[in-house]
């Protein structure tokens, strides 16, 4: 069943707000659209303030009264919005900023200005844990501390309240591009390395393919030890060589790193 309101068919039960209240609440929206849009295409954005806009528009449901220029019409759900505001990606921004918001709310929370610090992907990182979970170290750990650092600071946090079989590492997308051939041979060693005795083990807490990679890189390591360290000594001589006290003066063994590294002859 259906009221009827100036001809449109309202669903039982909606309430439609005044006129004036209305008119407010679209020059509310358009106000917080017109501010979350300016804050995207800023260089050094605030994550908190746009995280904190975003929050508004949905919590207020303040998206219901803009319209939508792709389908002429109002947004029919918040994700509709956000992608229209944030870009094809925002799915994953927007709940991403939307956890992040979390961080300075409720108990133990966390001071904006120490999240910006952080960056939007160690503060996602913290957002996993608990209020209780987010102890002192952690959140300076995502102050000064690398990704996989605090990816792995986390992991740990919320594998001391799982039981043991449930226990988890931490994981990260590693990128490379490579040769087509080297990929198949990668990933041919991988087929049969997986169920080699020793990776193999019935240890779930890992997967197979990384416990076969740490076995790959700690080998590479013992076997080209003197060679790593040969090459570290270089690749710090070029920081320095690079660095700005160091001035125009280079030395050779530096100046021929650096060409080495460009992919050009020493």
């Amino acid at each position: 069943m259906t009221n009827a309101t100036k001809g449109r068919a309202i669903p039982k039960g909606e309430v439609l707000p005044p006129a004036k209240d209305k008119q407010a609440l679209t020059a509310t929206a358009k106000q917080l659209d017109t501010d979350i849009r300016r804050e995207c295409t800023l260089v050094q954005r605030s994550i908190t303030k746009l995280a904190e806009m975003l929050a508004q528009m949905r919590e207020r449901e303040l998206w219901k009264y803009l319209r939508d220029p792709l389908h002429k019409g109002a947004y029919k759900r918040f994700e509709e919005y956000a992608q229209a505001a944030l870009g094809p990606l925002s799915r994953t921004r927007v709940y991403s900023l939307l956890a992040i918001r979390e961080l300075s709310q409720g108990p133990n929370p966390i001071p904006p200005e120490t999240i910006e610090r952080m960056g939007r992907v160690k503060a996602n990182e913290l957002a996993r844990l608990s209020p209780e979970q987010r102890t002192q170290d952690v959140i300076q750990s995502a102050v000064e501390d690398t990704v996989p650092m605090v990816k792995q600071k986390v992991q740990e946090k919320l594998n001391m309240a799982l039981p043991p079989e449930q226990r988890k590492e931490a994981f990260m997308l590693l990128a490379r591009n490579l040769p087509p051939q080297l990929i198949q041979m990668i990933e041919e060693i991988e087929a049969d390395g997986v169920f080699m005795e020793g990776v193999c083990d019935g240890d779930m807490s890992v997967t197979l393919r990384a416990k076969l990679w740490y076995a790959v890189w700690t080998n590479f390591r013992a076997n080209y030890e003197e060679e790593l360290t040969e090459g570290r000594k270089r690749r710090l001589a070029m920081a320095a060589a690079k660095s700005p006290q160091a001035g125009p003066r280079r030395n050779r063994g530096a100046a021929a790193a650096h060409e080495v590294e460009d992919g050009s002859p020493p």
